[in-house]
C-alpha cells in the first residue's frame, strides 16, 4: 500500500517538474531576455526558507530519498515536527509614530518607524524631520495664493538606520505553522521534490541553457532589401530589450545598418535606412504585413525567436 502511494506520489512530481520545464521553454522563447539565468531559476524554483519548512525539506531528503520511506509516513513525522514548532511562530514587530499637528492630516507624514525581530531586537529605524518653507508660507497666509497649498508648504525628510539586519524568511504557499490539512502537507513535498526534479534536470542537460541560434552572415543581411533589413534589425534589437523611439533612436538603427553595408556614416540622414526607420509604422498595412511575414520565415529559419513579430501581425490584423 506504502509503495503505491509512492507510485503516485512520484507521478504528481512529475507533474510539477512539466509544469516548471514548459514555463522554463517559454520564458526562454520570450522577447524579455534573462541576462541571468540563474536568476531565472531561483524564480521558478523559490524553496521556503523558514525554519519549519526547511526542517520539512530536510527531512524528506534523508527520510524520502535515502531511506525510502513512505510518502504518508514522511506526512505523519511533519505534522510531529509541526506539533514542536507551533508555538514558536517568529513575528517582525513594527512601531510608527506620524506628526500630529492641528493643521496636518493625520497619519501622513512619518515622524519614526522601528522595526524589531522577534528577540525584540531593534533592526532598522527611520526618522522624520519636518520641514517648512517659509517663503511659500509668507505667500499663503499673507498674499492668500490660490495655487499654493499646504503640503507645498510643508515637507518631511527621512533618514534611515539599519541597526542590525533583518532576516526575512519566504513561507511556502501551501503550509505554515496552523496548517494541519494532510493533503497540504501532501503538495508541499510534491512541489518541492517536483523542484528537485527540475534542477537536477537543467544540472544533467548542461545545453538546455544555451540557445542554439544559427549565425547570420552580413552578406545575407545586406542582400535583404532595404526595407527588410530595417525590420530585421528592429526586431533583433527588441531582443536584447531594446526598442525603437523608447530607448533606440532612429539615428542609431540606421548607423548600424549603414556599417552592415560597409556605408558612409556621415550622411546618416540622407539615407534610405533613416527615412524608413523613421516612417516604418505609416507604411502602406499591407505592405508591412507582406515584408513582416517574410521577415518571420527568415527568423525562424534562423532559429531566431519571432514572438514579437508576431505581436505585430496580430495588430495589423485588427
Amino acid at each position: 500500500m506504502a509503495e503505491q502511494g509512492n507510485v503516485t506520489f512520484e507521478k504528481n512530481c512529475l507533474a510539477v517538474f512539466e509544469k516548471l520545464l514548459q514555463g522554463y521553454k517559454r520564458a526562454k522563447e520570450s522577447n524579455v531576455w534573462e541576462s541571468n539565468i540563474e536568476e531565472l531559476l531561483d524564480k521558478m524554483t523559490q524553496f521556503p526558507t523558514d525554519p519549519f519548512s526547511s526542517k520539512l525539506m530536510d527531512m524528506f531528503d534523508y527520510d524520502y530519498l535515502v531511506k525510502a520511506e513512505s510518502i504518508e509516513n514522511i506526512i505523519e513525522k511533519s505534522l510531529t515536527i509541526r506539533e514542536q514548532l507551533k508555538h514558536t511562530e517568529r513575528y517582525v514587530t513594527v512601531s510608527e509614530k506620524y506628526f500630529t499637528l492641528p493643521f496636518l492630516p493625520p497619519n501622513t507624514h512619518l515622524k519614526k518607524l522601528e522595526i524589531f525581530n522577534s528577540n525584540g531586537e531593534l533592526c532598522y529605524t527611520q526618522k522624520g524631520r519636518m520641514r517648512i518653507n517659509i517663503i511659500r508660507l509668507f505667500i499663503w497666509i499673507f498674499l492668500r495664493e490660490k495655487k499654493q497649498k499646504l503640503q507645498d508648504i510643508i515637507s518631511v525628510q527621512h533618514e534611515s538606520t539599519e541597526i542590525k539586519l533583518l532576516e526575512i524568511y519566504y513561507y511556502s504557499e501551501y503550509i505554515n505553522l496552523s496548517t494541519t490539512d494532510y493533503k497540504a502537507y501532501y503538495n508541499f513535498f510534491c512541489d518541492y521534490y517536483g523542484k528537485l526534479k527540475f534542477l537536477n534536470y537543467i544540472r544533467a542537460n548542461n545545453n538546455i541553457t544555451i540557445e542554439t541560434i544559427e549565425p547570420t552572415s552580413v552578406k545575407t543581411i545586406s542582400e535583404l532589401t532595404s526595407i527588410r533589413q530595417v525590420i530585421w534589425a528592429k526586431f533583433i534589437f527588441n531582443l536584447i530589450g531594446l526598442r525603437l523611439r523608447e530607448n533606440l533612436d532612429t539615428s542609431s538603427l540606421a548607423k548600424f545598418l549603414l556599417l552592415i553595408n560597409n556605408m558612409n556614416l556621415e550622411d546618416y540622414k540622407n539615407s534610405y535606412f533613416y527615412k524608413i526607420a523613421g516612417k516604418l509604422q505609416n507604411l502602406s498595412s499591407k505592405k508591412y504585413y507582406r515584408e513582416l511575414e517574410y521577415m518571420r520565415t527568415y527568423f525562424q529559419e534562423r532559429k531566431i525567436p519571432t514572438k514579437d513579430i508576431d505581436n505585430e501581425l496580430e495588430k495589423l490584423k485588427r
